[in-house]
């Protein structure tokens, strides 16, 4: 039976991602795969002429090399190498307003040309879609924030500094564009996006869409010269190089365990011995309860529990922290009615949820968003 420190479940991006980080960390790490080849969602295949993309077309949050997000900074830090290029518009819809009037409307890359091209689609737009930017930022510092605490953010900094990402995190992305009074037609334009998450706008979290969109927007995206197949591919390749092994056809089946502690995964190809198994809670299938919770990080716990909703897990439902009737203050030099936005409901409800665990739990699921 080979031995390995970590086997890791499934050559998706996660799974390819997690397998770099081992290596690199210097644990022997096996990658294994149900199918003959990498990617998952990165992949591609070809049709006649055509070579299609099932998902994963563009990345956001990339940027060029002198101003790279922390797509560009994760996968270069892997010493993933490849060539990139620009995608200068964000998308072209041909469609109909909810007014059923016709809609053909192409938005730029770039946070000012995109909000001036939207006033020109939707004359007096301006004032709303800023705010609204101005919000997508306060999400992203606020969650920056978060990160650099390693989870435990001081709620009195996330009320003071980010009132308004707390005001926001509750609802969905409909009725934040409802708070905030956006034109119906800006609302149709902005709606395109719902689509990339697989969400619609009534029960999409607006966390979630204010964080992938304005990386769209602000830095625009890019493609791998050769399509997403190309970067699954150079990121197999550079893990081999880092000394990691691959067994594509290798079905994982069931885990093994010695006692209640995980030793071990039987595959279609054999059984492999190891000290850790990383993969997608569906993967225990039934055998999760076996392992005690001791044996489990505690964020993996709720993430785990939380599986089974999807998208709808990132709903926030305030109501168990804190006292009721707390309100959140309004940022300093603010006044109390220059408010981006007011929700009725979320005024009285606590802001100490957020700087709860769930909290936590969704920045662990927004780090991977994109």
């Amino acid at each position: 039976m080979p031995k390995y420190d970590i086997v890791v479940v499934g050559a998706g991006n996660a799974g390819m991602s997690a397998a770099l980080q081992c290596q690199l960390a210097g644990k022997k790490t096996l990658l294994i795969e149900k199918h003959n080849v990498p990617g998952g969602a990165a992949t591609s295949f070809v049709r006649g002429r055509f070579e299609i993309e099932p998902s994963l077309h563009e990345l956001c949050d990339f940027g060029p090399e002198d101003n790279p997000g922390d797509s560009r900074r994760i996968l270069e830090g892997y010493g993933v190498k490849l060539k990139w290029f620009e995608v200068k518009d964000c998308f072209r819809i041909i469609s109909q307003y909810s007014d059923g009037s016709p809609m053909d409307v192409t938005m730029p890359a770039g946070v000012d040309n995109f909000i001036s091209k939207m006033e020109e689609y939707v004359p007096g737009s301006r004032e709303k879609m800023e705010k609204l930017f101005a919000l997508f930022q306060e999400v992203l510092d606020g969650i920056a924030y978060i990160t650099a605490s390693k989870g435990n953010p001081d709620s009195k900094v996330l009320q003071t500094e980010y009132p308004d990402m707390l005001r926001c995190g509750a609802y969905s992305t409909k009725k934040v564009f409802d708070a905030l009074k956006l034109p119906k037609k800006c609302q149709d334009i902005l709606s395109t996006y719902w689509s990339y998450l697989g969400v619609d706008m009534e029960h999409l979290a607006f966390i979630h869409y204010a964080a992938m969109v304005h990386k769209y927007v602000q830095r625009s995206a890019y493609i791998p010269e050769h399509t997403s197949h190309e970067m699954s591919t150079a990121m197999i390749e550079r893990f081999r190089e880092l000394g990691g092994d691959v067994w594509f056809n290798c079905r994982a089946e069931k885990f093994l365990f010695n006692g209640d502690r995980l030793c071990g995964v039987s595959t279609n190809l054999g059984d492999i011995e190891c000290d850790y198994v990383l993969a997608r809670e569906e993967a225990f299938k039934g055998q999760r309860p076996q392992a005690r919770r001791t044996h489990v990080h505690d964020v993996s716990v709720p993430r785990c529990n939380a599986g089974r909703a999807r998208h709808h897990r990132l709903q926030l439902f305030p109501a168990e922290h804190g006292e009721l009737g707390r309100r959140i203050p309004a940022h300093p030099g603010r006044h109390e009615d220059q408010r981006l936005f007011d929700f009725p409901v979320l005024q009285h409800r606590p802001a100490e949820f957020l700087a709860s665990g769930y909290l936590r739990l969704l920045v662990h699921d927004l780090r991977r968003t994109g």
